[in-house]
């Protein structure tokens, strides 16, 4: 083995960490799985995020799903959480998809959830509001829903 090989083995041995692989698959997702689009968790009380501006028929903005995961199904890993459902959703209509790079940690254009106690029960489950208008390609970075699968491995 050459110097330099010892020494890319030697640096890749210092910074080797583990860390959470997301890979994905196109399909259709149920509320309760983790996604990039596809059918958000909505349980009874949950009040749906809206963006603050309108459409053309001065009807508010429904937020749409960015991403969903239910860490149930990741493997534990460090301080995340073993149950419950984050989600993310973002202004379909923006630009950016709701980043503010004046004001990264305001929510506006964008929402973040965490649900710690999951009802899997599809009888507790709101419908979504109608966000077809927003779904083309224009308007939204998920084109179809992904199904998520997780595992965990070692980076350098």
């Amino acid at each position: 083995m050459s110097e330099i090989d010892m020494i890319i083995e030697k640096f890749k041995e210092m910074t080797k960490t583990e860390c959470v692989k997301i890979s994905v698959e196109k399909g259709e997702t149920s509320p309760f799985e983790s996604s990039f689009g596809g059918t958000p968790y909505l349980p009874i009380g949950f009040e749906y995020p809206f963006a603050e501006n309108y459409d053309e028929r001065c009807t508010q903005v429904a937020m749409t799903l960015l991403a969903q995961i239910n860490f149930e199904e990741v493997p534990h890993f460090g301080d995340f959480p073993e149950k419950g459902i984050l989600q993310i959703f973002i202004n379909p209509t923006d630009d950016l998809f709701g980043v503010d790079f004046d004001n990264p940690t305001e929510q506006r254009d964008y929402k973040i959830f965490y649900h710690a106690d999951v009802d899997k029960n599809p009888e507790n489950q709101q419908k979504v509001p109608n966000i077809q208008d927003y779904t083309d390609d224009e308007y939204t970075p998920i084109y179809a829903p992904l199904k998520l699968k997780f595992e965990i491995q070692e980076q350098h």
